[in-house]
């Protein structure tokens, strides 16, 4: 009986022996993955407070800034429907504000264009998407509608004034020519708050884009000059560069 009673207790004792590393492996394990998930909703956590962060930065960007080739491409309407498609922008005297907006009249019930007008820039309201690409024009319907060839531009004026010739200009930097790929302008007064240019001199179509302050770029002697570098520009970047 005691025999027995020993060949019991020493089984029972391997049997112990045998699940003891088993159990604590077990352990790890879950104790593994309860830190994997953990980690797994800190990076998604991390991800979306990126993205959040990046939506406000974007919204925050439309409230101040946007492009005047969005504009360019938009529509002018007096409510719900486009009545006419943008056709230029005409900057002040002095290059620094949009005055005009000249667009091209649609018929309301044919698919043709039936004249050109143009209403100042601060008689309209802008209105844009929450995605890229979509800034149109709202007018007043009681407005007159103007000629633009009310508009008295001088041969000399042009290539400071209409915009879509400022898009065909460069800037003069201390390191460098870039091309002006566009302006970024603030829809609540039509000043242009930025250039943005090329990233790469003596490049016509450049993989990256940089912004410049406007009150860091002059017209000076027919050419748009700054005496910043790129790098100096490098540091000084509020936007995304995809959004530009």
């Amino acid at each position: 009986m005691n025999i027995r009673k020993m060949i019991h207790a020493a089984l029972m004792s391997s049997a112990a022996l045998a699940l003891a590393p088993v159990g604590a492996v077990a352990q790890q394990n879950m104790n593994s993955d309860k830190n994997k998930q953990s980690t797994q909703r800190q990076t998604m956590q991390t991800h979306n407070m990126s993205d959040d962060a990046k939506a406000h930065k974007w919204r925050e960007m439309r409230q101040n800034a946007v492009k005047a080739s969005e504009i360019l491409r938009g529509n002018v309407s007096t409510g719900l429907n486009p009545v006419a498609n943008v056709t230029n922008l005409i900057l002040s005297k002095d290059g620094g504000e949009i005055e005009y907006i000249v667009y091209k009249t649609q018929s309301p019930i044919m698919d043709f264009y039936v004249g050109d007008g143009y209403t100042s820039f601060n008689t309209v309201d802008l209105q844009t998407s929450p995605v890229p690409g979509g800034v149109n024009v709202y007018v007043d319907s009681s407005a007159p509608v103007k000629g633009p060839e009310e508009i008295k531009i001088t041969a000399n004026e042009a290539d400071k004034r209409l915009v879509s010739r400022v898009l065909d200009e460069q800037v003069e930097l201390g390191s460098g020519i870039y091309e002006i790929e566009d302006l970024l302008i603030n829809p609540k007064n039509g000043k242009i708050t930025h250039y943005v240019i090329g990233s790469e001199p003596d490049v016509l179509f450049s993989d990256g884009r940089r912004t410049i302050r406007a009150t860091e770029v002059a017209y000076r002697n027919g050419a748009y000059r700054s005496n910043l570098t790129m790098q100096d520009i490098d540091q000084d970047q509020p936007y995304e560069e995809d959004w530009l």
